[in-house]
């Protein structure tokens, strides 16, 4: 971990003294989006506890803790958010939602998790993206059998609902 996030996570122990796990932090962070990319949940769910807010957005890109969770691959921080409320329509400064921004990073697992978990599969960004856009760009060749079989799941729920698959979109 970088001494900007021991900075920002260094307030996670002052809520026990009164500390603020909302103050904004360096570059733009609180402690929060740090707290959401450490290895452990336990800096989160201090924060969580102490009030920080799960969907406190960050001065730079306008990212909730949920989307530092996401891009630093910490599963167990990103069921910890959602399971205190997290939104799945929460927008960044481009108008991406974690769903689109897990299909980006081709996090197929979650584009899955969040589809179950009720978010909005017609959602744009700022360019008129849905998250179809970034998941189908994807060579089906380069994913593992749990992402491709994640990624047929997907496939089989738009279809269901009659959504319009992307043109690049195939098992």
């Amino acid at each position: 971990m970088g001494n900007a996030a021991r900075r920002n996570i260094g307030a996670s122990r002052s809520p026990a003294i009164g500390g603020d796990p909302n103050a904004p932090g360096w570059h733009g962070g609180n402690a929060m989006h740090a707290a959401a990319q450490y290895q452990s949940t336990d800096y989160l769910e201090l924060l969580i506890e102490a009030g920080g807010d799960v969907d406190l957005a960050d001065s730079r890109l306008e990212r909730s803790p949920l989307f530092a969770a996401l891009m630093a691959r910490r599963d167990d921080n990103v069921r910890v958010l959602l399971d205190h409320g997290a939104s799945l329509e929460f927008t960044d400064r481009e108008e991406v939602t974690p769903r689109q921004l897990a299909a980006g990073i081709n996090d197929v697992y979650h584009v899955w998790d969040f589809m179950q978990r009720g978010a909005d599969p017609l959602a744009t960004d700022a360019s008129g993206n849905t998250f179809q856009s970034y998941i189908f760009s994807s060579d089906p060749k380069v994913l593992n059998a749990a992402a491709l079989s994640d990624r047929s799941r997907i496939i089989g729920f738009l279809q269901s609902r009659r959504i319009p698959l992307d043109p690049k979109a195939r098992p």
